[in-house]
């Protein structure tokens, strides 16, 4: 007991000269009121454990710790997502309307294309925005000493691993999602929308209001107005260059209809 007594007290000399310390470095972090409603139970000094450590009160600061350093690398996660899904998504979308205006692609199917790529785009920004989430959330902690006041109350690099480990299953998990569910689910659709493009007859490519040009390019025409599902062209203009075997010809007609031969 007499041999207990001395090793107590460095002990709590020692917590006494750490709680000085970290009233320092708190006073500059938002980990203030942390620091100074938590001091008696700061965690391990030295690798001594000291009382209060196996308390109830000691984990659930380890639980605030915990939620604070998840939070700080998920919200890193999303800004960081969103941002590059959001430039992928733009270059994308610019990409099909160029599409659309040459005629490859109807108007009315460019944001369901885009929806079934997205998967696709998710499974490769998302552990790539995690990468620089974590390294944009514990650069600025460790700039305004916040990880000074972490290491000082006890939290150690396995630990701090541990912790962004955590969040990396999280990202894991959807990752997965995406790759093995979401993606292929996604990309056989896309897929089975670019076929139907594909297959669209010329009569079905045309768009009222601009010229186009059909038939490999060796035609243009216009169309004033398309009406009854694509099967009615009213004040259409063809016009089509001439080869060896034909001379060029311009076509006028008040309208015309699209026969569908059996």
């Amino acid at each position: 007991m007499s041999q207990d007594k001395p090793e107590q007290v460095r002990d709590n000399a020692t917590l006494s000269t750490a709680m000085q310390c970290l009233c320092l470095v708190a006073s500059e972090t938002r980990f203030e009121s942390f620091v100074y409603s938590n001091f008696y139970v700061l965690g391990r000094l030295k690798n001594k454990q000291i009382n209060g450590f196996c308390t109830p009160k000691f984990w659930g600061i380890w639980v605030i710790i915990f939620r604070y350093l998840t939070r700080e690398i998920l919200i890193n996660v999303c800004a960081v997502f969103i941002a590059l899904l959001l430039i992928v998504l733009s270059y994308r979308f610019v990409n099909l309307l160029a599409g659309a205006a040459a005629g490859k692609y109807a108007v009315n199917v460019l944001l369901e294309m885009i929806v079934y790529r997205m998967p696709g785009f998710v499974q490769i920004i998302l552990p790539f925005s995690f990468y620089i989430a974590v390294l944009l959330a514990y650069g600025r902690l460790y700039m305004e000493s916040e990880m000074v006041v972490l290491f000082a109350c006890g939290v150690s690099q396995r630990q701090l691993v541990a912790i962004t480990l955590v969040s990396a299953a999280v990202i894991a998990v959807l990752v997965a999602l995406f790759t093995f569910w979401l993606g292929p689910k996604g990309s056989e659709r896309y897929a089975k929308i670019l076929d139907e493009q594909r297959n669209r007859s010329e009569f079905d490519v045309l768009n009222a209001g601009r010229f186009q040009t059909i038939g490999q390019g060796q035609a243009v025409t216009y169309v004033q107005e398309i009406v009854d599902n694509h099967k009615r062209l009213n004040d259409v203009f063809i016009a089509r260059d001439g080869s060896a075997k034909s001379s060029p010809t311009i076509l006028l007609a008040r309208h015309g209809d699209q026969v569908e031969h059996e």
